[in-house]
């Protein structure tokens, strides 16, 4: 089974939800079950490379941010098109996935948190108007995605914000408490 996992970053240190999807795609890839895990990713990787997974860098290398994004979810759009992978996973807005786990702009309308920290250069912010604008085109498409969410709650909050039912609820298994 081929599966890809999405990301614009792809090194673990970059944040927290890059290096549990690096740790996801890792477990898949060195378990016997036969699966070929790739990460689709844009920004260059140093040296931290996971041996069992396969990096595919994608996207033109120069532009603004939104020239650079543009060109690397319509190169995933097209990878996902062409049925290379049985599941795509993302953990960036793209504009076709089987598995989409939110980014910010979801995440932050059904959290609960104060609507003036996304005021704060929210609607200045060129790049973050740019990821909810594709996610907001990806989850209103004819057959969107499953939302992965990490806990019931999250799951309840999205439901009952977006009336939105394609949603798995899949808890963290490393999270430390």
């Amino acid at each position: 089974m081929q599966i890809a996992f999405v990301t614009f970053n792809a090194d673990p240190k970059h944040s927290k939800a890059v290096r549990n999807a690096i740790e996801n795609a890792s477990t898949l890839a060195s378990s016997d079950s036969g699966y070929s895990v790739s990460v689709l990713h844009h920004v260059p990787l140093k040296n931290n490379r996971d041996p069992n997974l396969r990096y595919v860098r994608l996207g033109q290398p120069t532009g603004s941010f939104t020239s650079r994004y543009r060109h690397f979810i319509n190169e995933v759009d097209q990878r996902a098109s062409a049925k290379c992978f049985n599941v795509v996973y993302a953990i960036v807005p793209v504009l076709r996935c089987g598995l989409y786990e939110p980014y910010d702009g979801l995440v932050q309308e059904v959290s609960g948190l104060p609507k003036f920290l996304s005021l704060i250069g929210g609607p200045f912010n060129r790049r973050r108007q740019l990821l909810a604008e594709v996610e907001r085109e990806m989850l209103a498409q004819q057959e969107p995605p499953f939302i992965v969410c990490h806990n019931i709650r999250m799951a309840c909050r999205i439901k009952s914000t977006f009336n939105f039912d394609r949603i798995a609820v899949i808890p963290r298994a490393n999270r430390k408490r």
